[in-house]
């Protein structure tokens, strides 16, 4: 009943999907969260197993065995940043939950009008975020399903304008013994997330919504009178992922990861993301891993000089463990863009 659910929801997906850019709010919704992730060219529905799930697929959270926190810090374009903190823990009896915020902060940007063109000398700050809080349940050994609701918060700043939106995420995760010769769960695995899928995001609150009705400084008397404006809403960045992931390589020491996701948005052509990662293990003491992978293959770009306005993307890793048992990870990423500054990206994990 659930996989019909999702199915059905997916469908309605496609069917009321525009393929527009610029035609949703709230972009900043889109950006991959974690440097492994990330590192792996956001190829990563199906490999979400700690905190960072909360964004990728609530269903990632049943791979989870004790409680875990994710932090991650990554210095955007110009003077922007984004930061998320999530955390995650079993409930027992198959159930998990899981937190985690999005914030992403604009930068200090100077106010313009028509009359001052470089600038007022007035500074506003805006700033976005997303606050979520996930469930997800392990039916079976091989099927996880997990959902997530999600409140926006867009704050323009100036006149203290300020929009909201909820929306809800779903997922699931498939666990087969193919391509196993261990019999060990793992194989192939195919997941699939529908993100952001809610209420249009309206500006409707802040005095910056009132302006003096008097058009002229030479004709009327109504410069004390104000008008309230109302806003449209905009719909949120609606994103259907569906993927799978294996392990052609996987030993006591060494494992290899190959992944791949397709990506249907509301605002965008669809593409496709594609990751590998090696993993060195020192039993008991750590694990190593370095990452590398593409994002955005196939899909449209505006700019005729390049087919896509994503670059190629790496990173590295490191798991240390006590008695056998994670305690910290350690992650970086860098994405390079054709179009706009390269990136970089730092997580932290603690295991409580």
């Amino acid at each position: 009943m659930i996989l019909r659910s999702t199915i059905i929801l997916f469908l309605l997906t496609i069917a009321l999907a525009n393929n527009s850019n610029g035609t949703t709010s709230a972009n900043f919704l889109e950006i991959d969260v974690g440097s492994r992730a990330t590192s792996m060219g956001g190829a990563y529905v199906s490999l979400c197993e700690d905190p960072s799930a909360i964004f990728w697929n609530p269903s990632g959270l049943t791979h989870i065995e004790r409680t875990e926190t994710l932090f991650m810090y990554q210095p955007y374009w110009d003077d922007t940043n984004i930061i998320f903190a999530g955390v995650a823990t079993p409930l027992g009896n198959s159930s998990y939950i899981g937190a985690g915020m999005f914030l992403f902060n604009w930068g200090d940007i100077e106010q313009t009008d028509l009359i001052y063109q470089d600038g007022t000398g007035v500074i506003f700050s805006p700033n976005e975020y997303s606050f979520s809080v996930s469930y997800a349940r392990k039916f079976v050994e091989w099927f996880s399903f997990g959902s997530s609701i999600k409140f926006i918060s867009s704050n323009l700043d100036v006149g203290r304008i300020s929009g909201s939106a909820f929306a809800i995420d779903l997922g699931v995760m498939i666990e087969t013994d193919f391509f196993s010769s261990a019999k060990q769960k793992d194989g192939l695995k195919i997941g699939m997330s529908i993100s952001n899928y809610g209420t249009k995001l309206k500006y409707n609150e802040g005095i910056g919504l009132l302006i003096p009705s008097d058009i002229s400084e030479d004709n009327g008397n109504w410069d004390n009178l104000l008008t309230q404006v109302y806003t449209e809403g905009d719909e949120l960045p609606l994103n259907f992922r569906i993927g799978c992931s294996l392990k052609p390589l996987n030993t006591l020491h060494q494992k290899l990861i190959l992944s791949i996701d397709a990506i249907h948005p509301n605002n965008n052509s669809e593409s496709v993301n594609v990751g590998a990662e090696y993993a060195y293990i020192i039993p008991g003491r750590a694990r190593l891993h370095l990452n590398s992978g593409f994002k955005g293959l196939f899909m449209t770009n505006p700019d005729a000089q390049n087919n896509s306005e994503y670059g190629p993307t790496f990173g590295c890793g490191i798991e240390l463990w006590k008695n056998d048992i994670p305690y910290i990870s350690i992650d970086y990423s860098y994405r390079a863009f054709w179009t706009m500054p390269n990136t970089n990206m730092f997580t932290i994990g603690l295991y409580l």
